[in-house]
């Protein structure tokens, strides 16, 4: 390989002779990661997850990091650059974890987060599993992320390129994983990612990127829940209980949501609360939308918070409720069981019940756990 390719990527651990299995969607970017894998000196297999029914994929219009065509260009990037490739059918486990879950949190209410619930239920248990049956000492993905070692601790942390760090959707992971999981990309922007594929001939250098929901593989949210008879009609109330018209199903609606909703206020209205139990979508002022407390469950600090800096270290923690979000400073926190309880220096908009909240000390993941309410 060539230099460029060797001064992209300083792995954290000696690569020489290790046996690397690498998630490959047939994108560019799990592409690169096997290509600096490789040139790092690792013995590198490329494994493609069947998540869902391919013939089911392959009739829908979007594109899906799990269709058939993403596992012949994962296949195809595999043989242009020597490495092995497999197929790892994990159709069962993603429909009870992810498709189910959707379907679940969107019935009661709530708004799912499908891809941080994949990476944390789904692709890396599976992934380590697969590792460990083919006699691979690491996993690695093409996410823009980065396992860091600081006070002779390990940490998730964001990757350089701010506009693509993919930290928060892989706050979720099992702590205990990070030993044995690589990101190549994590010291790269997505610009030269592109540049080492083109320097590599891979032919998906150019490849658009699958924005969508996998399974949903183009289809609206609306048409996924209506066929799968999810939706439930009924009215849309304003700050003053008063009517204001209908809507096609209240799990199609999310705290926060100002446009899409279908009717008039003669002002900004946003969706302050979901009943789907009364078929109701409640709407009120932005004011309305504004906590400082949010609670989570399926929590988890890392342990760095408990030792004798724990104070300090407190101290600098912010809060990020959504991917595009800005984080909030935290004021204070607790953790009782899987229960999180987050006091924030400054109001948060839009805490919506199901969505991730994760805890940052500058780069560093320091914890994360599940939107139940916000006060």
């Amino acid at each position: 390989m060539s230099n460029s390719f060797t001064d992209s990527y300083q792995p954290r651990v000696p690569l020489a002779g290790r046996r690397v299995l690498v998630a490959m969607s047939g994108g560019v970017d799990s592409s690169v990661a096997a290509v600096l894998l490789a040139s790092a000196g690792a013995e590198v297999t490329g494994a493609t997850f069947k998540n869902f029914c391919f013939t089911e994929a392959g009739e829908l219009p979007g594109r899906s990091c799990c269709s058939v065509e993403a596992v012949a260009d994962a296949l195809a990037v595999c043989r242009a650059i020597g490495i092995p490739h497999t197929l790892v059918d994990e159709t069962e486990r993603f429909g009870r974890n992810v498709i189910d879950d959707f379907d679940a949190e969107y019935r009661a209410g709530r708004t799912p987060n499908p891809c941080a619930r994949c990476n944390s239920a789904v692709r890396f248990p599976r992934l380590l599993e697969e590792a460990s049956r083919l006699g691979c000492d690491y996993v690695a993905t093409g996410h823009y992320a980065r396992v860091c070692m600081s006070d002779d601790r390990l940490f998730l942390a964001r990757g350089l390129d701010g506009d693509k760090d993919q930290s928060y959707f892989l706050a979720g992971m099992d702590p205990g994983s990070y030993v044995r999981v690589l990101f190549p990309l994590g010291g790269l922007r997505k610009a030269r990612t592109r540049e080492l594929a083109r320097e590599a001939g891979l032919h998906v250098h150019e490849k658009p990127e699958s924005q969508d929901v996998c399974f949903l593989a183009g289809r609206s949210l609306r048409d996924y829940l209506g066929g799968r008879g999810l939706l439930r009609p009924g009215p849309v109330l304003g700050p003053e209980g008063e009517r204001l018209g209908e809507h096609p199903g209240a799990e199609l609606y999310t705290v926060g949501q100002r446009h899409g909703l279908g009717v008039a206020g003669g002002r900004p209205l946003y969706v302050t609360r979901v009943d789907v139990t009364g078929g109701t979508v409640h709407l009120g002022d932005e004011p309305a939308l504004r906590a400082g407390t949010v609670t989570c469950d399926s929590a988890w600090l890392h342990p760095a918070l408990d030792d004798t800096a724990a104070g300090e270290a407190r101290d600098g923690l912010t809060a990020k409720i959504r991917y595009r979000g800005v984080g909030a400073p935290v004021a204070d926190l607790s953790l009782e069981g899987e229960w999180l309880r987050v006091r924030l220096a400054e109001p948060v908009k839009a805490a919506a019940p199901g969505q991730l909240l994760v805890l940052y000390a500058g780069d560093l993941v320091m914890g994360r756990g599940i939107i139940e309410a916000a006060e």
